[in-house]
């Protein structure tokens, strides 16, 4: 009995037992996916055509593990194995400064796009660049049906002095405006901006503030700053229902955290750059199961020969799909009313008006254009991807209440700016027109706004404050004849 149980004793104590069962359970750990259609709806990257960026990473950190715990097992004795840790310690505390060696010397050689400033953070002084930018899916593994995007753009990009989207910094100017990246420019050159195209057609002299990044503290900040002794006579502050909404901070970003030196490493943005691109491609076009949820992105809009195609993320429908009620309780909506209010005070105690922009995401503006051709079911299972839980009706009428829902949130700005009789600015049925009309207002893949955009934007602007009788002596017109505080909607009938 004795002699019949013991090697299977001694073959279970063995290294080589030890590393088939860590072999295994790698195997097994591998074998099991992330949730593919999942990353595609939030527009994250899939590697290997099978894991989340974070899934994979934990799956190699678990192998080099396992892989460390071999080695040590393996050892053929006591000895042997304290001298193995030990050379595993030195390798380990040699690579330590060598990466930062490395990573400094990178560091030296990179020409990083934003620059810190003692009261908001700004891009780098009298910078200028060259950046191409093509048109494609963010990810390698993305929607079933790719089509051709808007295509290949060379951007021009020129920075003033203070570090902001202008080609000279005037003392003094009659429109200032604010934003973040839709009003900074990203995906299109200086001169088409809606700020450059809106200086053109009123011929008046407009001083753009926006950067990438920005929120509500930072339009602030950079109004106080750098704005008020220009003695601008209007101020145009450019929300954007995506980034504007999701914020809290109090406080305007003007120092590098730690967090930011770590995600600016050379090191990890070109290991990012390879998991994301080159194992990102790898079974990139398999076909999988449950895939048809997707299958109504990218869509055309119009339907026809003129069409362009339109894709956006799960999050741009699930951070619209909610209530006037729920809005009002979010952290943002108090950071934006209160730095609203603060920049109103600032701007009359220098004889100025401030005006409110609105910048829908491009859900908002795409989704009512195609709804008669969309299944219910398969935009609510697209959004809880997303969100896991949504609320209301499901079937037929999930659909209706979707877009009555995406509605709330710029009708509840364009209220908060009535009651305080601060011009309202809206682009959404600027842009629906746009599109309706064949032009490709956003890009396909990306979320910004096309040359075309730009320029929709800044016709709907001037178009609506020529409008505002406050403003008639600025732009040398007369008020419209049935003049309100709420301006940039669809005229009764139309």
């Amino acid at each position: 009995m004795e002699n019949s149980t013991s090697p299977k004793t001694r073959f279970l104590e063995t290294p080589q037992a030890f590393a088939l069962v860590v072999l295994i359970g790698n195997a097994i750990a591998w074998a099991i996916p992330s949730n593919v259609i999942k990353l595609i709806a939030r527009e994250q990257p899939v590697v290997l055509g099978r894991y989340s960026r974070a899934h994979f990473s934990w799956l190699v950190f678990a192998l080099v593990i396992s892989a460390i715990a071999v080695f040590l097992r393996w050892a053929p004795s006591a000895s042997a194995r304290k001298r193995r840790v030990f050379m595993l310690i030195a390798g380990c505390l040699g690579l330590v400064p060598a990466f930062f060696v490395v990573d400094l010397a990178l560091r030296m050689r990179t020409e990083y796009p934003y620059a810190p400033g003692e009261h908001v953070y700004r891009r780098p002084s009298e910078a200028r660049y060259t950046l191409p930018f093509e048109d494609l899916p963010e990810c390698k593994r993305s929607y079933p049906n790719t089509p051709e995007g808007y295509g290949r753009v060379e951007c021009e990009l020129t920075f003033d002095k203070q570090g902001y989207r202008n080609l000279s910094n005037p003392e003094t100017c009659q429109i200032v405006t604010l934003g973040d990246s839709f009003t900074e420019g990203s995906r299109v050159s200086d001169d088409q901006t809606w700020p450059a195209v809106l200086a053109k057609d009123s011929d008046l002299e407009v001083y753009n503030l926006g950067i990438s990044g920005y929120g509500a503290p930072e339009y602030l900040a950079s109004l106080k700053h750098f704005v008020l002794s220009k003695k601008p006579k209007l101020v145009i502050c450019m929300l954007y229902e995506g980034n504007d909404f999701r914020s809290d901070r109090l406080d305007a970003r003007h120092g590098i955290s730690v967090a930011q030196v770590i995600a600016t490493s050379p090191i990890i943005v070109g290991l990012n750059d390879f998991i994301a691109n080159v194992l990102g491609a790898v079974g990139a076009k398999r076909r999988l199961s449950g895939m048809e949820v997707l299958d109504w992105l990218p869509m055309k809009v119009p339907d026809h020969s003129n069409g362009n195609h339109y894709a956006f993320p799960a999050k741009q429908l699930t951070e619209l799909y909610i209530t006037r009620e729920k809005l009002e309780d979010e952290g943002a909506w108090y950071v934006i009313t209160q730095k609203l209010k603060a920049m109103k005070k600032e701007c009359e105690a220098i004889g100025a008006t401030l005006a409110v922009g609105y910048a829908p995401n491009k859900a908002h503006v795409i989704l009512p254009l195609v709804a008669d051709r969309l299944d219910p079911d398969l935009v609510r299972r697209y959004m809880i991807y997303k969100k896991r839980k949504l609320k209301g009706p499901e079937g037929d009428a999930f659909l209706p209440h979707l877009l009555a829902m995406i509605e709330n949130q710029e009708a509840h700005v364009r209220e908060w700016c009535e009651r305080r009789e601060v011009p309202f600015i809206s682009l959404t049925h600027a842009m629906r027109e746009a599109v309706l009309a064949g032009e490709q207002v956003y890009f396909t893949y990306d979320q910004h706004w096309s040359p075309a955009g730009h320029a929709a934007a800044a016709r709907q602007v001037h178009a609506s404050l020529r409008q505002q009788p406050r403003l008639a002596a600025l732009f040398s017109d007369k008020p419209a004849t049935t003049p309100t505080a709420i301006v940039g909607e669809p005229a009764s009938g139309s």
